[in-house]
């Protein structure tokens, strides 16, 4: 059977980041022959990365988010045939923008609503998100393991960090640490605690100081383990929060707390509280924050089991869940 996974970009992001496991699992767990469908109209930062494992097709049809799609499902019922697909798999925001094929199964993975239905399997990436809509639809859940072991290395002496420094570290989206209020019980925890350093990896720069590092965006999967293995913590600070988050997953399992706010408004998606639960740190506000900053110690964050990920989410278990939603 031959599987097409396709995504409107292959960016740098967690989505791309997905994608590339359920096709790597796709051939080493269920068997299946994977190949990558994407648009050449988009930057491609980890293109090279895809072509490295797989067979990958770049269409130079655009995207709209108007729903007209007629010329790109046109394209792409024509790379389905010549490639000879049974089934097209897709990870989208969950809008029906019809542009899927219709000369084979189509499977939609939604990330961000359940609400127009479309494809002959509509899908959540979690159970947070088929909830919120009504719990009408399944979900398959993203895969989180550890990208690669990298027990021990970090990057501390690289970073002109102390060894017993406490460090707080997040990464994601650029622009997605965007809490306003933790700004500012973050500097003035710094002053406070001169044993507290911050690390940030592709992470908008909003305060400067000697023990505020940041680094830029990488796919190498050994800087990014050493980069979570550097930090003692995760701090999280997303404005609308998560409905499945990937960052939190990937520090949460290498056993490092995540520090968020647990936020009651309307717009915040709770989806990444809702699987942390006990295993992570919690905030309301900015004088809560600082409270939580101000003594912060490595006593208070080591020896204790903060994987809210392990079995649930391995490859093997996913790809099950995969194989019974997708594609039997």
């Amino acid at each position: 059977m031959k599987i097409a996974f396709h995504s409107y970009q292959l960016g740098e992001r967690g989505t791309e980041i997905c994608l590339h496991k359920y096709a790597k699992y796709n051939q080493e767990i269920l068997g299946n022959d994977s190949i990558i469908i994407s648009s050449s109209s988009r930057e491609a930062p980890s293109l090279g990365r895809f072509e490295k494992d797989f067979k990958t097709l770049l269409y130079p049809q655009i995207w709209q988010n108007n729903g007209q799609n007629d010329p790109l499902k046109k394209a792409l019922e024509t790379i389905v045939t010549e490639e000879k697909i049974d089934i097209f798999y897709a990870i989208k925001g969950g809008e029906n923008d019809r542009f899927m094929p219709q000369n084979c199964k189509s499977i939609a993975h939604c990330i961000f609503r359940m609400d127009e239905p479309h494809g002959d399997v509509y899908a959540g990436v979690c159970k947070y998100i088929s909830d919120k809509h009504g719990g009408a639809y399944p979900y398959v859940f993203h895969i989180i393991e550890k990208e690669c072991k990298e027990e021990g290395a970090d990057l501390k002496k690289e970073l002109n960090i102390p060894a017993d420094a406490v460090v707080l570290g997040r990464h994601g989206g650029a622009d997605t640490f965007n809490l306003g209020f933790v700004y500012e019980p973050i500097a003035k925890a710094l002053d406070h605690n001169p044993n507290l350093y911050f690390v940030f990896l592709n992470t908008n720069e909003f305060y400067k100081h000697e023990r505020v590092k940041h680094l830029p965006w990488t796919m190498d999967e050994r800087k990014k383990a050493r980069f979570v293995n550097t930090c003692d913590a995760m701090i999280h600070a997303r404005f609308d929060g998560e409905i499945f988050s990937l960052s939190t997953a990937e520090f949460s399992v290498r056993n490092k707390p995540i520090i968020t706010w647990n936020g009651q408004a309307s717009h915040y998606d709770r989806g990444h509280i809702e699987i942390l639960k006990d295993k992570a740190l919690y905030y309301t506000d900015a004088q809560s924050l600082f409270d939580l900053l101000k003594n912060i110690s490595k006593e208070q964050l080591d020896g204790k089991d903060w994987d809210a990920y392990k079995d649930i989410y391995s490859p093997s278990n996913i790809m099950r869940q995969f194989d019974n939603i997708f594609i039997k």
